[in-house]
């Protein structure tokens, strides 16, 4: 038994440093030095082929009985050696394919960094006249290009916000409105189109696969590389060691401070030389509200940076619910708002939050600049959609209002005019647009958003451009026209009690505190009129895209809908409360 328990080892040793090898190596183009490279292969080869070894053993001893005696022959006692020789030439063709860049391209073509930052508001940021300095990295930034006074998403949750920027459409043209939507293949997404044009193309994203981002709504097609949460750190590429990671990561530090292996995984690549344009999406989760007792948390320092009094102390939950999952239940109307002392306290470590990834974007920042890229490339830093905190009677992000639909954009291009504030309407369609002709990439094929580059190179330049925003559930629909607003409320809920209707006029009433649509027939009545034609012509151009093809729609499993639940996103229509559960 004993030796059929060593050969079995010898078996799980070889095929686990087998695995380790590949993993390592197709890693290795996100490591800078070569030094670092070899040295990162060399552990990852070791943990994998040492846990390899253990389970081996382990299913030797408890087999090794049922196991005739010729199962100990010839081919059992010399694989081994036959497969590590294997390993030795296949691991070395990894190792130099992972070294090696992937081409070349004409150098007239900017390195290109896209940062979206969940959940993130715009008048939250120093930069947009916030009293509390919460971001002065982002504040610099913005000194050293334009900050777009007022940027609009196009919704208020995740996925169909991040659709319409990487595609150029608004939702009701790309027709991901719902969480079983995905990106579908007639979509030209922004990255597709930038490794088509020779780009070298790679995105980090804050939540597992099954995301918002994540690769099983679609995000993952045109980059070569494309990293979930927990983002893998030195040493750290192969898979039990992310288990590890992810299992430390929630457990030991509470499930805060992602940022920090993401900007670490990201530096690491962007230190792998090569020739070609790169193109980098970072999206990061660590603004967005939480999954476990407080609503909104930090890693220290960062936590508690703009609180008074003792954070551990708060009461966070109540009867037994906290979190996101209790401002979800007061947001149905399931449980009673919070007070104003509960209200400060959401807000400042929300604010902890956006100085701690501020932190992180600074850091990334520098290491551009250290490495003399950052003049000549374009940044770009936005968001999805912002958050509430009871301005309209809600928490989280389901309302169409300002403090949801609002959102920051900074661009920092080597032809951008530094300082300026470019004033008029903007959306996340037009980002696609604008990467492009930085890129200087064409557009081709049908899109709604429009270059924002004369508003970076033209100090009187602005943007006029109209809005068609939609909420979580689809019942609700913005259109934004100037500082006009108009709010179509398609299906009432009950609990909510909200009108049918909203209008407000941005330049009188900039908090939307007063609904004026039934003072303002004629102007509700044109916004009425216009928000028809608007979504007529996207629902016509949605057709002409897809085409007469098939959708392809996402599984939601039991883990997806209890992530997504975590997350605030999964409540059904006849769901009781939670002390009814």
């Amino acid at each position: 038994m004993t030796a059929r328990a060593v050969a079995l080892a010898q078996w799980g040793f070889v095929v686990g440093g087998f695995v380790g090898v590949a993993e390592a190596a197709a890693s290795l183009e996100s490591i800078g030095p070569i030094v670092d490279r070899v040295g990162t292969m060399g552990v990852t080869v070791a943990v994998d082929a040492v846990a390899g070894a253990g389970i081996a053993a382990v299913l030797g001893a408890i087999t090794g009985l049922a196991m005739p005696p010729a199962s100990t022959g010839m081919a059992l006692r010399r694989g081994p050696a036959l497969l590590l020789a294997a390993t030795a030439v296949i691991g070395t063709a990894f190792a130099a394919i992972g070294a090696s860049d992937r081409g070349t391209n004409p150098s007239n073509h900017p390195h290109i960094l896209l940062i979206s930052i969940d959940t993130l508001r715009a008048d939250h940021l120093s930069a947009y006249g916030y009293g509390r300095e919460t971001s002065p990295r982002l504040d610099a930034l913005a000194r050293q290009g334009v900050l777009f006074v007022d940027a609009t998403s196009h919704s208020t949750w995740t996925l169909p916000a991040h659709v319409s920027m990487l595609t150029g459409l608004d939702p009701a043209a790309h027709g991901v409105l719902a969480r079983e939507h995905r990106i579908q293949d007639y979509h030209h997404t922004l990255a597709e189109r930038l490794r088509e044009a020779g780009y070298a193309t790679a995105a980090w994203v804050g939540t597992r696969d099954w995301g918002f981002v994540g690769s099983r709504y679609g995000f993952d097609e045109g980059f070569d590389r494309f990293e979930h949460f927990p983002h893998p750190k030195r040493f750290r590429s192969a898979r039990l060691l992310r288990e590890f990671d992810e299992w430390w990561l929630w457990h030991g530090e509470g499930g805060v401070g992602n940022a920090r292996a993401e900007v670490t995984n990201v530096i690491n690549w962007i230190a792998a030389e090569r020739e070609q344009p790169f193109f980098a999406f970072v999206h990061f989760y660590d603004v967005h509200s939480k999954g476990a007792r407080l609503p909104y948390e930090a890693p220290a320092p960062y936590r508690d940076m703009f609180c008074e009094g003792n954070v551990d102390e708060v009461e966070a939950c109540d009867e037994g619910v906290c979190a996101t999952e209790r401002l979800l239940e007061i947001a149905r109307g399931w449980k009673k708002p919070l007070d104003a002392e509960e209200i400060e306290w959401a807000r400042c470590l929300y604010d902890g939050g956006i100085a701690f990834v501020d932190h992180e974007v600074g850091r990334l920042l520098d290491v551009l600049e250290d490495r003399e890229l950052l003049d000549d490339m374009v940044v770009i830093v936005t968001s999805d959609h912002g958050e509430a905190f009871f301005e309209h009677r809600k928490p989280l992000h389901s309302t169409l209002h300002q403090e949801i639909t609002r959102i920051p954009l900074i661009i920092r291009s080597p032809d951008a005019i530094a300082g300026k504030r470019a004033n008029g309407v903007v959306r996340q369609s037009d980002l696609l647009p604008t990467v492009l002709e930085l890129a200087g990439v064409e557009v081709v094929g049908e899109i709604q958003g429009r270059s924002l580059v004369p508003l970076l190179e033209d100090w009187h330049a602005s943007s006029d451009a109209e809005v068609l925003a939609f909420d979580d559930s689809g019942g609700s629909v913005l259109l934004r026209s100037g500082t006009k607003t108009l709010i179509q409320r398609q299906t009432v809920r009950k609990l909510e009690g909200r009108p049918e209707r909203e209008y407000y006029d941005l330049a009188l009433d900039p908090k939307q505190e007063h609904n004026r649509q039934g003072r303002e027939k004629k102007a509700v009545a044109e916004l009425t009129l216009k928000m028809g034609e608007r979504m007529r012509e996207s629902d016509a151009l949605r057709k002409r895209l897809r085409g007469g093809e098939a959708s392809v729609d996402v599984e939601i499993d039991k883990e997806v809908e209890a992530g997504l639940r975590a997350l605030g996103y999964v409540v059904d229509e006849n769901e009781e409360p939670s002390e009814a559960r």
